[in-house]
């Protein structure tokens, strides 16, 4: 999918964003539409973490601000609900922000000018419209009156309001939209400075990378890369299992991760779980067989607290989720050098778990989780087949949840041990 972009790696976003904005208007109002703007966004999220993956810190930060996004944004679809809606908002605005921050750092300080940096000034300039959009939609959706529309409707739509983001960030004015709340103005300002700022800039610097070519020389970015990919060797050093020598401590931690996860998603009645990323870690961090012990021993505690005695059958799938998840970091798949694989590896995951929720259902005749239930509805009307309504639920959900749980994990665990290396090489400097 990205090897194509290798090169360019700001052309995917671009193109993505430039199809978010043309389809916008068409698709925002109808359920199918919708979906399929999320289907796009979540493709932007991908390939917004993907033109920033310079240095695996940055993937690793991008890819847990863009969980959230995912989570809020897919459930917004079966859950009407505003606090959901102005969550997802707010987690969106700080991975585009944080997007734009990094793309901008690395197009700013190249030293030798190409496509994929203007690729990147032209998606850093389309994001930053997009994100002040998020915001002046979230003020329209929790301040009543905020904006004053000259021809009236399209107060709650998304595209109205990237069409007067954009209006404002390049300073047009055409005035049929205007601002009344004094702290969407302040915003409305800042976007005004920001924007203007950022052509004037953003296009010296270009000017000057240009001209200094010859005299700078090469670029950097080979060795930078090089430098990169030995600090990615040197941390994986770690994963062999770096606290294998203190299993008990490293359970316990995996253990509340669940069940915190657990009560917070349940309690939230959001249509997942994200109860099997602790058991991930686990193995990721400790081996196979402390992940092992992490998925029984947290199973006895929601049987023995929330689930019940029959909670007892789901330990069958946590044993899937652990020799899947030892199984594809063997494989070298859990890894930052390789996104697509990591994305991968979690719909496997996924996808084997929803075959394994059926059986466990079937077999032991058990009711599907409440919390999915807006998500069965969704299919039921669309497909009029409970067999299939219930067995499309449980994919999507299964695959979805999975695929968070083992992307968050396998990022911890690279937090973790670059960490760890940092704290060694910074031990073995000070005493050598």
């Amino acid at each position: 999918m990205f090897k194509p972009f290798e090169k360019n790696k700001n052309l995917l976003l671009l193109l993505l964003l430039a199809g978010y904005i043309l389809l916008l208007p068409f698709m925002e109002e109808s359920l199918p539409g919708r979906i399929t703007l999320l289907l796009l966004l979540t493709g932007i999220l991908i390939a917004g973490i993907f033109s920033i993956s310079y240095d695996f810190r940055y993937t690793a930060m991008s890819v847990l601000l863009a969980a959230p996004c995912l989570l809020t944004q897919w459930t917004s679809i079966f859950v009407d609900h505003l606090l959901i809606k102005a969550t997802g908002i707010v987690c969106m605005i700080i991975f585009i922000a944080y997007t734009c921050v990094i793309l901008l750092k690395h197009v700013l300080a190249a030293k030798h000018v190409t496509l994929n940096e203007l690729y990147g000034a032209m998606s850093g300039y389309i994001l930053m419209g997009i994100m002040f959009a998020l915001i002046y939609l979230l003020f329209a959706k929790l301040v009543p009156d905020a904006f004053f529309f000259s021809r009236g409707g399209g107060q709650q739509l998304m595209s109205t309001y990237v069409y007067f983001s954009f209006v404002v960030q390049s300073t047009a004015g055409f005035g049929d939209i205007t601002a009344i709340s004094p702290f969407v103005r302040s915003f409305v300002t800042l976007e005004m400075i920001t924007g203007v700022t950022y052509l004037a800039v953003l296009i010296g610097r270009l000017i000057n990378a240009i001209s200094g070519i010859h005299e700078q020389g090469p670029t950097s970015l080979a060795k930078m890369e090089e430098e990169i990919k030995e600090d990615i060797q040197a941390v994986e050093k770690f994963v062999v299992k770096p606290f294998g020598q203190r299993p008990f401590g490293i359970i316990l931690s995996c253990l509340l991760l669940n069940f915190t996860a657990s009560v917070l998603m349940t309690k939230w009645q959001l249509p997942f779980f994200l109860d099997s990323w602790g058991t991930s870690l686990a193995v990721l961090v400790g081996g196979f067989w402390i992940g092992i012990s992490t998925s029984i021993l947290y199973h006895f505690l929601m049987a023995v607290t929330f689930w019940g005695p029959s909670s007892w059958v789901w330990v069958f799938s946590s044993f899937w989720i652990v020799a899947a998840t030892f199984f594809l970091d063997r494989l070298g798949w859990t890894g930052p050098r390789n996104f697509l694989k990591l994305i991968t590896g979690g719909v496997i995951l996924g996808t084997g778990n929803a075959l394994i929720v059926q059986a466990i259902v079937a077999i032991f005749r058990l009711a599907p989780d409440a919390n999915t239930l807006p998500v069965y509805n969704y299919f039921l009307r669309l497909i009029h087949n409970r067999i299939t309504a219930s067995l499309s639920r449980t994919l999507l959900v299964e695959i979805a949840d999975k695929t968070l749980s083992f992307m968050i994990a396998a990022v911890v665990a690279f937090l973790i041990c670059d960490l760890l290396n940092r704290k060694n090489s910074r031990h073995h400097a000070k005493h050598h």
